[in-house]
């Protein structure tokens, strides 16, 4: 079968997510092409050489390590006139060259409009959805429901009428609409082989790259040692101590 695979370029866990279901698709025999951008492009483009297409995808602006709503609507209306133009000539090359005959999407939206104007099966696989199509025993603090309700807004548009959901889940989570279903974490083979053990150091996960504050901070306390990963590369690690 051949798929169309999207991937959003903004964060690394759609990439690496969506590097395994591939893998595993291409070991059974089906024919896949994936778009995607920025550093997710670069990711799976190493992993699938000629097998994935380059796209302009909606990006995040950041502001003191959190994100600016404002600054993220300039960033996409000033971008907005190239990205179409490249968009539009990757979306005449899938149908001419590859012509897919069902698409999946982790989160991204190309793949998903590419689906809906060619009358295309649709799968959804990202964890976002379970905000949306599941029931969440979870309290939620009276100044962070207006922020919930607007989440759980934005990931009910962003793939609506998927012919599936697969939502992927670090805890159990009971469905509340139809043609969805909760599965474990897709995890690499890598980490699923790796060895657990107990250090003496914290790790320290950062994604912003305007978080200026962030050394200074784990300097306040100096009896602790951190190791902090780098999600704005592909691949990088620092030790504060």
């Amino acid at each position: 079968m051949k798929i169309l695979y999207g991937v959003p370029g903004e964060g690394m866990g759609h990439a690496t997510r969506s590097k395994v279901i591939i893998t595993y698709l291409l070991a059974q025999g089906h024919d896949v092409q994936a778009v995607s951008s920025a550093r997710a492009f670069q990711f799976l483009h190493q992993a699938f050489p000629g097998r994935v297409h380059e796209i302009k995808g909606f990006h995040i602006a950041y502001r003191n390590a959190a994100v600016s709503t404002v600054n993220t609507a300039l960033l996409t209306l000033r971008t907005a006139p190239a990205n179409l133009k490249l968009n539009f000539n990757r979306y005449r090359e899938l149908m001419e060259q590859f012509r897919p005959e069902v698409v999946i999407s982790d989160f991204e939206s190309f793949s998903y409009f590419f689906a809906k104007h060619h009358r295309l099966p649709i799968i959804s696989i990202d964890n976002m959805q379970v905000i949306n199509r599941c029931q969440l025993d979870i309290p939620v603090l009276p100044e962070w429901k207006s922020s919930f309700q607007v989440a759980k807004n934005v990931v009910k548009a962003k793939v609506p009428r998927s012919a599936h959901y697969l939502v992927a889940s670090f805890f159990s989570a009971t469905t509340c609409k139809e043609n969805t279903t909760v599965v474990p974490p897709i995890i690499r083979e890598a980490i699923l082989r790796a060895k657990t053990s107990v250090g003496n150091h914290v790790l320290v996960y950062q994604s912003s790259t305007n978080q200026k504050n962030l050394l200074h901070t784990l300097q306040q306390l100096p009896q602790e040692t951190f190791m902090c990963t780098d999600s704005t590369k592909t691949s990088s690690t620092a030790t504060y101590t």
